[in-house]
């Protein structure tokens, strides 16, 4: 019976709320929807050449490179339109004074000038209202009142300068980011019985995963689990891989898309919207 009547009640129920399509919607994202840690977050496939910011974000040489010389062309576009409008502006304000201050002088030499002559320079006497045809050329000589560009009071807005510096929008909060700071990693990987790709620590060949904070060296490319770089790696001061130098500050923990587990590393996807209930 409810079925066929499933708008009288008060609420919605757990499935009616699931198959709205207005209103916030709420999703919680599984393993498969989320980007793994070997990802390239611009083109969201396997890294190629991988490369990592110091933030631990990965992606791809190619595309992080296209990436910054985008941005970088998107501010030298916007530094010149500001200071286009600026010039712009400059001279407008320049020709407005120029315009007022000949005004003024007009009129000083209409009021202060030689004797005004007996008949205007249309031809009409002085004190005689001017004919019809005068009146219409006067009115269309104005300005258009509905085109901006005609308006005596129209101004050009200023162009928005959205940003001044090239950042990383891996996450939410973005951070500067330049190609000097950019450092290249490798990732250790093999076949499984089968045939997926795992990604394993080159030190104790534990498999890697969302779920491990895997971390880069900024000295010699390794990747490493939390274990030999807090046993190994900062101790020893060095890679037990390669045996190069190690500093603490060259340890970058690599960033991943989550596990999609709710208690750890879960991810909701939220699309707000107005609800007509």
């Amino acid at each position: 019976r409810h079925s066929k009547n499933n708008c009288s009640l008060p609420v919605f129920t757990a499935y009616e709320r699931s198959i709205l399509k207005y209103g916030t919607q709420k999703q919680r994202l599984g393993k498969e929807s989320l980007r793994n840690f070997y990802d390239c977050w611009l083109c969201l496939a396997r890294a190629i050449e991988p490369m990592c910011c110091s933030k631990g974000h990965i992606a791809c040489k190619e595309c992080i490179l296209e990436n910054i010389l985008a941005q970088k062309t998107e501010i030298a576009r916007q530094a010149k339109a500001a200071s286009q409008h600026v010039t712009t502006e400059t001279m407008r304000q320049r020709e407005q004074a120029e315009r007022e201050h000949a005004k003024v002088v007009e009129e000083f030499q209409k009021s202060h000038g030689t004797a005004a002559s007996e008949k205007k320079t249309n031809g009409e006497k002085r004190g005689e209202l001017p004919s019809f045809w005068v009146v219409s050329s006067m009115i269309v000589a104005r300005a258009i009142r509905w085109c901006p560009s005609l308006t005596p009071n129209a101004t050009a807005t200023a162009p928005e300068v959205s940003k001044t510096e090239v950042v990383c929008c891996a996450e939410e909060s973005a951070h500067p980011v330049s190609i000097k700071k950019l450092f290249p990693v490798e990732f250790l990987s093999s076949k499984d019985e089968k045939g997926d790709i795992t990604i394993s620590c080159p030190s104790c060949t534990k498999t890697l995963t969302n779920g491990s904070k895997v971390s880069g060296l900024k000295s010699c490319k390794h990747t490493l689990c939390p274990t030999c770089v807090k046993t190994l790696a900062i101790p020893d001061g060095k890679c037990p891989v390669c045996s190069a130098k190690v500093k603490e500050k060259d340890v970058v923990e690599i960033r991943s898309g989550g596990t999609g587990f709710a208690a750890r590393g879960g991810v909701q996807a939220v699309k707000v919207g107005v609800a007509f209930q």
